[in-house]
């Protein structure tokens, strides 16, 4: 990720990245699938240990949503990520025109 970015532990095994003007969702895709493959690698590094990383993120273009909110969309999607399988990633678009997400 770049330096810009702000990347913290929310609790557990739970990790969130904050990403402010992303270049497009191709990159992000890029960066989430890096991420699970660095993964892996270490766990090949250490034999017996299978890691995975799952990830779930929330898109927001234009649309004015609080943290609570895309920390929420950003939740649901990374469950729906552990409900497909390991090693998964899901990205939720975000829109608020008629106040729904």
């Amino acid at each position: 990720f770049r330096g810009s970015d702000i990347i913290g532990r929310v609790g557990g095994d739970e990790f969130m990245i904050y990403i402010r003007n992303m270049e497009d969702e191709e990159w992000l895709s890029k960066r989430c699938f890096r991420l699970q493959q660095e993964v892996k690698s270490l766990s090949n590094e250490h034999g017996n240990i299978n890691m995975t990383v799952s990830i779930g993120a929330a898109i927001v273009r234009e649309e004015k949503v609080n943290f609570d909110e895309m920390y929420r969309i950003a939740d649901n999607s990374l469950y729906k990520a552990k409900t497909r399988g390991r090693g998964k990633y899901v990205m939720h678009h975000v829109h608020t025109e008629e106040g729904e997400f």
